[in-house]
């Protein structure tokens, strides 16, 4: 299995003791069930970007201006019902 070595600041480290402690775990296991999750995270994120950027070249998307005045229009009617 492969290693890595990284640097990381006291007080993450004392966090990371104590729910290895908390857990019955070592550093080790914190630390790769922590990367692991980071990485399914970012990896989710990425796609997700990857997804929106492909249907904005699709010509899929919503101009901002029509976002935006939808926005306002919303906010105007709210404030209309309640009296600002």
């Amino acid at each position: 299995m492969p290693s890595i070595t990284i640097r990381i600041d006291n007080d993450t480290a004392d966090k990371i003791d104590r729910l290895a402690d908390a857990m019955d775990r070592s550093r080790a296991w914190i630390a790769g069930a922590a990367l692991k999750r980071y990485l399914q995270d970012e990896s989710r994120w990425l796609a997700d970007i990857q997804a929106g950027m492909a249907e904005l070249d699709r010509g899929e998307g919503i101009p901002h201006q029509d976002v935006m005045a939808e926005i306002r229009a919303k906010i105007d009617a709210h404030n209309a019902k309640s009296g600002r």
